[in-house]
């Protein structure tokens, strides 16, 4: 009769033991800045951000808008296998020959449904 009990107390100890939820060190936050950008650019600038990112594979989206349209959107990834360099020159493009423009930059990574994903932004201006 004891050894039974014994045994009950073991698996017992052994089943709360696996219940227990593991206890995992918390996620750094993610952020994005870039040298020479806060608070603004200037038009015609190249920017390289820096980007600290939960994502093994993070990518950057940078737009800028002038009075509500949007001029100007550029997509890079920030991983060692990403083929470009990832440099965000700020103008011109066809809609943006010229001028100041609000604009924002997005650390982020694509989730398994296709969606873009944003961890940390940064706003600012690009006085042209």
């Amino acid at each position: 009769m004891a050894r039974r009990v014994l045994r009950l107390v073991v698996v017992s100890a052994l089943a709360i033991g696996l219940a227990t939820p593991a206890i995992a060190a918390p996620r750094a936050k993610a952020s994005i800045t870039a040298d020479g950008v806060n608070p603004h650019a200037a038009f015609g600038q190249d920017v390289v951000f820096e980007v600290n990112s939960r994502s093994a594979y993070p990518w950057v989206n940078a737009r800028c808008h002038q009075d509500g349209e949007q001029v100007y959107s550029q997509w890079h990834g920030l991983f060692d296998s990403y083929r470009w360099e990832p440099v965000f020159t700020l103008g011109p493009t066809p809609s943006w020959t010229g001028g100041d423009a609000d604009c924002v930059a997005e650390v982020g990574h694509f989730a398994r449904n296709g969606r873009f994903r944003v961890e940390a932004e940064m706003t600012f201006a690009v006085l042209g």
